[in-house]
């Protein structure tokens, strides 16, 4: 009897080991859900910058770590766009997914697919719009993602574009939250003080806990698109940080300027409160191109964060 109880007990191990073994594989063919896959980011670069919105993102809080997601996107094209295709792509330094969306052969019965309201507003011929999908995440390490949105119309329209949003992901704790400005060390190159420069911060506001900053800088005669903006924020005391912003299109600069060399001279993104004094505050603006750096406007702030209010004005030379 005890022998039979020891082959048992062995037998079990055995299956346990042998479902541990390929239990990702067992979930992944028993999933209701797509599953997340992992990608090349490479894989989607193209001419094309779709336009887009991420309309809904509701986590399940399931043992399979689902969201459904929800929004519409589009590349501007007059050509044949029925075979359109919409992936979601997740990124940090050391991982890549990819959220496919699949149309479905009925999808003009769907609303939320076609999405009537942005084609109308928009002047498009596109057959739809709408992406949506149900992603089960379990098989994703967790991390903070910058989100990206990969739009396929035709051969002649296609592109990625940043969402100016990043997943955080802790199991099946999934959030979407704005792009944060991530701290970094004062670049090691010279200072250029002769340069002619141009900055402004033009939008500023305090919501959920985060200070969110936009606005833009350029260096005469240099490409925007080779530059990385930060910004500089010292306290009363002297302790200043450095923080990179995520660059941004402004067609309306380059434009005012005649010049498409400064079309990416933008730029966007969010501190949170708990790393920002509650007092006074210098932000510099500070572009590195071609191994120097250039400094910008300077602006003085006062923030109370217990009102959510916030004063910014232009240091004058």
């Amino acid at each position: 009897m005890k022998k039979k109880n020891r082959w048992v007990c062995l037998g079990l191990i055995l299956l346990l080991a042998v479902w541990i073994g390929f239990s990702n594989d067992i979930v992944a063919k028993l999933c209701p859900y797509s599953t997340v896959k992992t990608a090349m980011f490479s894989d989607f670069l193209g001419e094309g910058t779709p336009i887009c919105a991420i309309d809904q993102f509701l986590p399940y809080g399931d043992m399979l770590e689902t969201v459904g997601i929800q929004g519409w996107a589009y590349v501007p094209t007059q050509e044949d766009s029925r075979d359109c295709k919409t992936i979601m792509v997740l990124q940090n330094e050391e991982y890549c997914y990819e959220l496919p969306f699949e149309l479905p052969e009925d999808y003009e019965n769907y609303v939320f697919l076609v999405r009537s309201d942005v084609i109308d507003a928009n002047h498009l011929t596109h057959q739809t719009v709408g992406y949506a999908g149900e992603f089960a995440t379990y098989m994703m390490e967790n991390g903070i993602y910058d989100v990206y949105i990969y739009r396929w119309e035709n051969e002649n329209a296609y592109g990625i574009v940043h969402t100016e949003k990043q997943l955080v992901k802790q199991d099946a704790d999934l959030r979407l939250r704005n792009w944060r400005c991530v701290a970094a060390d004062k670049p090691a190159i010279p200072l250029e003080e002769e340069t002619v420069r141009y900055s402004s911060l033009e939008a500023s506001s305090v919501a959920d806990g985060e200070l969110m900053l936009s606005g833009w800088m350029f260096v005469r005669g240099k490409n925007s698109d080779k530059q990385q903006i930060y910004l500089n924020i010292k306290d009363e005391a002297g302790t200043d940080v450095w923080y990179t912003t995520l660059p941004t299109e402004r067609a309306d600069v380059a434009n005012g300027q005649k010049d498409d060399r400064y079309i990416q001279c933008g730029f966007k993104g969010t501190i949170s409160l708990d790393d920002i004094p509650d007092y006074a505050v210098t932000v510099t603006v500070f572009a590195e191109i071609d191994g120097r750096l250039y400094r910008g406007d300077a602006y003085s702030m006062n923030l109370d964060k217990e009102q959510n209010l916030f004063t910014v004005n232009k240091i004058e030379e």
